[in-house]
């Protein structure tokens, strides 16, 4: 494992384990143990005790969230130091999928994930709230907070930097849930016995300082209760200092065809949602053929496809690019705004997509 700089903190870069620290078990992701639901696109996350040296699996790197509509509310710090209060992505460690390390991720990223606890959509033992990882990673299932263990220093410890082995919080940024460590959910796994993790608040059925506060005139239903041990988990770095490659070009290259891939595989598996599609995007279109990214994400939503606004901008983005780049080449190129997508190169590219299929 390596680590950006020799101090005690950790780092947006480093190569980093996530160990409970109850158990000493470290969290590990299974790419062999794929979902087999339609359009899930995820594997396993489990955590062991039997691998505790530094492997693929069990290793993984933290990168930001950038959000696509910036809040005044949200604050973003410019160093690349983890702080108490940011909202981090954790990518799998790319090797795990036979890919070259690089910070990036590798060309399909593989980011822990969690999803509200529904009746299809549990974990498998446990049935709490599923976690596990996904190659989705640009959507906001994949955001994770970091906090500290005391509720009472949430606003008192927003923006200290995190020291590497300090017990904390990973809580998902979309459920309020906390990253749980099911002890008596055993699963069976290619390298022994693993235990499963879940998104689950633990909490203790007292109350802290409950006589303190109810002198003060505060009652005690209003007081936060604290996390156990099956939520405590903390981050352990290298000892090497070093820096990751960044993430390869064919990688960028690649993002509008894996997206429109993944949109047709969808289209696929609802039969007359391609041409339901194309007449959704001719009304919000109209004459010009060109619309905002909010009304294409609406007609997706709308024909099944599960889409995100982050994923849909970076499709705009990338035609944009592809438009451009024809236009420069004498082609017959749609100028479109800023913003706004041309519905007919959308359906042109994703017709291509499902033909290199």
């Amino acid at each position: 494992m390596t680590k950006v700089r020799d101090d005690p903190y950790v780092h947006f870069g480093d190569i980093v384990q996530l160990l409970h620290v109850n158990t000493g078990c470290l969290l590990a992701v299974d790419v062999e143990d794929k979902d087999t639901r339609p359009g899930e696109l995820a594997c396993a996350a489990s955590a062991t005790q039997v691998l505790q040296e530094p492997v693929a699996r069990n290793t993984f790197l933290i990168t930001k969230y950038i959000p696509s509509k910036p809040t005044p509310l949200e604050q973003q710090w410019a160093d690349d130091v983890l702080r108490y209060g940011q909202r981090i992505r954790l990518l799998a460690n790319p090797m795990a999928q036979g890919e070259p390390l690089d910070a990036a991720g590798g060309e399909q990223p593989l980011a822990l994930y969690s999803q509200p606890l529904s009746v299809s959509c549990a974990a498998k033992l446990s049935r709490q709230q599923l976690v596990g990882f996904t190659w989705k990673a640009a959507g906001f299932d994949s955001v994770w907070q970091v906090q500290p263990l005391s509720p009472a220093d949430q606003l008192a410890c927003e923006g200290v930097e995190v020291a590497a082995g300090a017990p904390l919080l990973l809580v998902h940024c979309a459920t309020a849930k906390p990253l749980n460590l099911e002890e008596a959910a055993k699963r069976p796994a290619d390298f022994g016995v693993e235990l499963e993790v879940s998104a689950n608040a633990v909490t203790s059925s007292g109350k802290q300082l409950a006589l303190e506060h109810a002198a003060r005139g505060e009652t005690t239903r209003t007081l936060p209760k604290p996390h156990l041990s099956s939520n405590r988990w903390a981050f352990v770095t290298g000892s090497t200092v070093g820096s990751l490659p960044a993430g390869s070009q064919q990688a960028a290259a690649g993002l509008l065809e894996r997206l429109l891939q993944g949109v047709g595989q969808q289209l696929q598996e609802k039969p007359g949602s391609r041409v339901a599609l194309e007449q959704k995007l001719a009304r919000l279109a109209g004459v010009s053929g060109c619309m905002r990214v909010p009304e294409l994400l609406l007609a997706l939503r709308q024909v099944g496809c599960q889409l995100d606004e982050a994923q849909a901008a970076a499709i705009a983005a990338e035609l944009a690019v592809a438009e451009e780049a024809l236009a420069a080449a004498g082609g017959a190129a749609v100028k479109t705004a800023a913003g706004q997508v041309n519905m007919w190169s959308f359906l042109s590219m994703l017709d291509k997509c499902a033909e290199a299929e």
